[in-house]
């Protein structure tokens, strides 16, 4: 794919785009991204998982780090071990530090230990952000990239369909979108869970009260309607749509039975590529019998799906928005 143009959103580059903020350039380090106004949202969002860092390390350690000179003194292991593969170290051997720390110095060993453990709440969120960026930039890319096999010549006009590795690869990453955007439905109800039971004597290394909570369990989070407005918690179809989609492809499989993209000629020139989603009402699918995929609107993933990362990203801001009032609120 040429780096000096540009991704469109139906799926033809080109070197001169009408509506710039329509489109997806290349950076040297951040792949293709998308130049519409959730790069500004983006922002945003990291600087309030930051907030919530710093949160976090005065509601635990009473400080932020930094703060004291032993808090560069701290050992890789208490920060890594158990998280990161930057830490080679077993299980056995992590429980056996933690025993032979002297009685007088474990709180404070415990409590950063569990700062680290919300931290790493936090930098999940911030990490699967990073990671649905990149996808919905690469399946931009193969979309528009995608070169149809022709056997006998481009047909003047009219729409075909193609299959293959091309657009498996176009769906893999479509499907991954989904997955992940569900992830934030999971990692955010355990931030919230956190927050909302946040431990703050450590006699001994204390468990995570959100160890095993996970979104179809958020309800036990005791928020209110109004504590829910505009986050990832509230009933809402593109909410529904991205659980509905995700619990599709994790359970039954394709959203299509031949993942295909489609290819619109006019004057034998390609003037557009597109993927259909399945029929949703509500978010939900439309479904009869054994037959769970039904195609009777036009739906294309590919003309929408900024608006869906867009739109997910006011959702997520406005659920750390809650998270540091309940921070504030302790």
């Amino acid at each position: 794919m040429d780096e000096s143009q540009y991704l469109t959103l139906h799926g033809v580059p080109t070197a001169q785009p009408t509506n710039p903020r329509a489109t997806f350039s290349h950076q040297p380090l951040d792949g293709w991204t998308w130049n519409g106004p959730s790069r500004e949202q983006q922002f945003a969002i990291e600087n309030s998982c930051l907030s919530l860092h710093d949160a976090f390390e005065r509601a635990i350690l009473g400080r932020r780090l930094g703060e004291e000179l032993s808090d560069l003194l701290v050992p890789q292991w208490l920060t890594n071990a158990g998280h990161s593969a930057d830490c080679a170290m077993s299980a056995e051997t992590f429980e056996r530090l933690l025993n032979e720390i002297p009685v007088e110095a474990r709180p404070e060993v415990h409590a950063r230990l569990y700062l680290e453990d919300c931290r790493r709440l936090i930098g999940g969120v911030q990490e699967v952000w990073l990671q649905i960026h990149l996808l919905v930039g690469e399946f931009y890319r193969v979309l528009n990239a995608l070169v149809p096999i022709q056997h006998s010549g481009a047909p003047p006009g009219g729409i075909i369909f193609h299959t293959g590795s091309q657009a498996s690869a176009v769906w893999t990453f479509a499907n991954m979108v989904y997955v992940r955007l569900y992830s934030l439905l999971d990692y955010n109800v355990k931030l919230l869970d956190e927050v909302r039971h946040l431990h703050t004597t450590f006699d001994r290394y204390p468990r995570m009260h959100s160890k095993n909570i996970l979104y179809g369990q958020w309800t036990r989070l005791a928020l209110t309607p109004a504590d829910i407005q505009g986050t990832l918690l509230e009933d809402h179809p593109l909410v529904a749509e991205v659980a509905t989609v995700r619990n599709h492809i994790i359970h039954n499989g394709l959203l299509d039975e031949h993942p295909r993209v489609y290819i619109r000629y006019e004057h034998g020139q390609i003037v557009e590529k597109f993927v259909l989603m399945p029929d949703l009402r509500a978010g939900r699918p439309v479904q009869r019998v054994n037959r769970l995929l039904f195609f009777a609107h036009e739906d294309k993933l590919n003309l929408r799906l900024p608006d869906l990362i867009d739109h997910w990203m006011q959702r997520q801001q406005a659920t750390l928005n809650l998270a540091l009032r309940l921070m504030a609120a302790r």
